[in-house]
């Protein structure tokens, strides 16, 4: 041992004699751990890493089958004592002895050096003749066994291996190096939406601009390592760090890979949000298929564990980062559309999936059968229990981390005593955690139905919600009485795939829109919007576009103020399923203000006027330009409310006044006074055109081109499009101050069209992780401190479209 005296006797900074340690006292004990190739040394019980973590990491190294590499662990919890340097030099000589060639030095900074300072790992190599295989920085210990340097900043501050009088060999910032992690390395840093890219364990993480770096502890240093699938992590626990990104930059990263690595690139959100829409956008871009996982892939408990070993599986976490419940479809595969339409994707194909009933009959894939009569199927969301036979979306209702749904459908299926022990059976083998996140939905059920669900939701320890209605949201206008019943529709059952079966319903509210009679169009329209909430939900893609259509009909019918509430609710919904990022969010936006500023009566304006505001805050435009158009039109509704009558004259909002429109304008101005003059007529349409705002869940179909005010028209209804645009100069426009329209009014020209932009950001609380991954070597870094920023609290007309509690 005279080579470990003379040749550390002078440590680094910080590894040298410390306090307490000099001779006369007693030696300090040293805890020694042997596992297969590895060798643990702990200067206390209380030292990181542990035995357990230490045993992982040798399960995902392997022994050497001619013992020629070995692995040394240091862990230490304060002041390294001399004792554990000195049994350190006796575990090098006996490795040497036996034959061993390389070793793998597992402790944080044993790679960092100078020319006048060696680095520890060359020092070791040149002193006992071995190669050493040492970290040039911070060493954590991932989840799953593998090695990682988080600050490696340089190519020397990874990995290196350093061979006696020799410069050392870079080996990259993961050891074992998959084989992947070339093609990572040479990324940007940067996206063209400022995004940084940096490198993770599990491959990449996309970290919006303007959050702070991670730090070990953090959950994307949770996410292990699949060598054979690299991993692009997007999102960070924090305020503005949510799971969001531009399509475009997503796109552009998957595109800067090479296609043998691209092939095999996983999708995760590494907070709180679904990935679903933009990868689905990505893969009609680039046209091909790309997978994504419904939350980040933590360490959880295996299926059927041998010895307690954790595998990594999709995990949803809250808006803190924490772990909530796993969902039982865990990746599906998203598809490019047909060929000449790559904008639109295919519904996605599930992948990969788990039962939550472990003695049921597979029936098919993600389908588990019950009994004789019933079936549940796995969704994105949660589960959903129906008739055996009959398929089901498995991405229709938006995931959300604080509720596992329970669907129970369809709503024209009766239940009875064969449902009850089916819909038990499930419940009774939800796992703890999942248990606490389960809410039972089941609209449009009968009284007896719906006690008998409220029963078994109590018994099994499970929630359940009652459906929303209008009268849920307390903004929502009341209905116009309506003049006509809508007639019977015998035969016909609302088929999964959601828009295709109404599409002959649609086409007679058309004719009834193009011959004038709107009381019947709108009853027809109110009937199908029932039919499809019954149906799908609330905030199910079909049940929002056929509510549209119903919004326009509104429009024709000349209720712009309901029209405006409609719309401004299918904002909310769409904000809430589809993202802040969604376009036809902000498309039913500017629907929703066009038609506020169509409304005629003042006082009904200046009434819808703070929704309208509350939703353009959500939905601000470019430098928040159309919320101070509102709020500007807004301001003009009470000057001219608060501005007294002057007899035989009308009162009208002062307004910028814009030229006429120009000769062979589309646009005819409104007349104000007698009978309503002729609609324009409504071609004739197949059922392929009548499809409303594209969604990858519905069936696709040609899109209807925006009005010249901003308006768009969903699902082939036409009309007068007169609304200028938010924002837009406006023309001088009677607007009477009491509810009964003017003798007379002037018409108004029509401004230029609206232009659409992307929506703003909002802001995530950060995270903690449900298992952090461990620095080996020093001591244990301190836990990233939490914010306390709240995000503000949505409107009350969006939960309630929603749906939650």
């Amino acid at each position: 041992m005279s080579r470990w005296g003379t040749l550390f006797t002078r440590l680094a900074p910080g590894r040298g004699e410390q306090p307490g340690s000099g001779q006369g006292e007693p030696d300090t004990p040293v805890l020694v751990d042997e596992y297969d190739g590895l060798t643990l040394l702990r200067a206390t019980e209380q030292a990181v890493p542990g035995p357990q973590d230490a045993a992982e990491l040798a399960r995902s190294l392997g022994a050497d089958g001619a013992q020629t590499v070995a692995t040394l662990v240091v862990g230490v919890d304060g002041p390294v004592p001399p004792e554990l340097w000195t049994r350190l030099g006796d575990v090098l000589d006996t490795l040497r002895d036996n034959g061993t060639t390389t070793v793998r030095l597992v402790v944080s900074g044993a790679g960092s050096g100078t020319a006048q300072r060696p680095a520890l790992a060359q020092r070791i190599a040149d002193a006992w003749g071995l190669g050493v295989i040492a970290p040039g920085g911070s060493a954590l210990l991932v989840p799953g066994g593998t090695l990682f340097v988080p600050d490696a900043h340089e190519p020397s501050g990874g990995w290196q291996l350093f061979q006696p009088g020799t410069e050392p060999t870079p080996l990259g910032t993961r050891h074992p190096a998959p084989g992947w992690q070339t093609a990572f390395a040479a990324l940007p840093e940067h996206t063209a939406a400022g995004h940084a890219v940096r490198a993770v364990p599990a491959g990449v993480l996309l970290q919006p601009p303007g959050t702070p770096p991670p730090v070990p502890g953090d959950l994307c240093y949770a996410v292990p390592v699949d060598t054979a699938h690299p991993t692009v992590l997007v999102g960070v626990p924090g305020p503005g760090g949510g799971a969001r990104i531009p399509a475009d930059d997503l796109a552009a990263l998957l595109a800067a890979l090479p296609p043998a690595v691209r092939d095999r690139i996983r999708v995760a959100p590494g907070a709180e949000g679904d990935l679903l829409p933009v990868v689905q956008q990505v893969a009609g871009a680039l046209d091909i298929e790309v997978e994504v996982l419904t939350g980040p892939p933590l360490a959880v408990r295996a299926a059927a564990p041998d010895d307690g070993d954790l595998a990594a599986g999709p995990v949803l976490v809250d808006a803190g980062g924490r772990p909530t419940w796993r969902p039982y479809v865990e990746a599906v595969m998203c598809r490019p559309g047909t060929a000449g339409d790559h904008e639109a994707a295919a519904a996605p194909r599930l992948l990969r999936w788990r039962s939550p009933v472990p003695d049921a009959r597979l029936q098919d894939a993600g389908v588990v059968r019950l009994s004789e009569r019933w079936q549940v199927t796995m969704t994105r969301s949660g589960l959903a229990l129906g008739p055996a036979g009959q398929p089901l979306p498995i991405a229709g209702r938006a995931v959300l981390a604080d509720q596992l749904a329970v669907e129970i459908g369809p709503s024209d299926q009766p239940l009875d005593e064969s449902c009850w022990a089916a819909l038990s059976h499930v419940l009774d083998y939800l796992d703890p955690e999942a248990r606490e996140y389960a809410v039972l939905h089941a609209p449009g059920r009968s009284a007896e139905e719906s006690r008998m669900l409220r029963r078994l939701a109590v018994q099994h320890g499970v929630r359940m919600l009652w459906p929303p209605t209008a009268g849920a949201d307390p903004e929502a206008l009341p209905e116009p009485a309506a003049g006509a019943q809508a007639p019977a529709t015998a035969g016909e059952a609302p088929a999964p795939d959601g828009f295709s079966v109404y599409r002959e319903r649609i086409g007679g509210i058309v004719q009834a829109a193009n011959g004038g009679r709107y009381d019947d169009a709108t009853t027809l329209a109110t009937a199908l919007e029932r039919e499809a909430f019954t149906a799908h939900g609330s905030e199910h893609p079909t049940a929002l576009q056929i509510r549209q259509i119903r919004a326009h009909v509104m429009r024709l019918a000349g209720h712009n103020a309901l029209a405006a509430d409609l719309y401004r609710r299918v904002a909310f919904s769409l904000l809430v399923t589809a993202g802040l990022d969604s376009v036809d969010a902000e498309q039913a936006a500017a629907n929703a203000d066009a038609c506020w500023r169509d409304t005629a009566d003042i006082a009904l304006a200046l009434r819808i006027a703070p929704s309208i505001i509350s939703l353009r805050e959500k939905v601000p435009g470019p430098n928040g330009r159309l919320l101070r158009a509102a709020e500007r039109y807004r301001n003009q509704l009470e000057t001219a409310h608060a501005t007294p009558p002057t007899p035989h004259l009308s009162s009208a909002v002062p307004v910028p006044v814009t030229p006429p429109p120009a000769a062979g304008s589309r646009h005819t101005p409104p007349a104000a006074t007698g009978p309503r003059p002729p609609q324009p007529a409504i071609e004739p349409r197949t059922p392929a055109a009548v499809a409303g705002p594209r969604s990858p869940l519905t069936a696709a179909g040609p899109r209807t081109p925006p009005a010249a005010d901003g308006h768009r028209v969903p699902s082939g209804v036409a009309g007068p499009r007169t609304s200028p645009s938010a924002g837009e100069p406006r023309a001088a426009r009677a607007v009477p101050e009491s509810r009964t329209p003017p003798a007379a009014t002037a018409p108004a020209p029509v401004a230029a069209p609206r232009v659409r932009r992307s929506a703003a950001q909002r802001e995530l609380v950060p995270a903690v992780p449900s298992r952090q991954a461990k620095t080996t070597g020093v001591l244990p870094p301190q836990p990233s401190a939490l914010g306390d920023a709240d995000e503000p609290a949505a409107a009350t007309s969006c939960s309630a479209v929603a749906g939650r509690s």
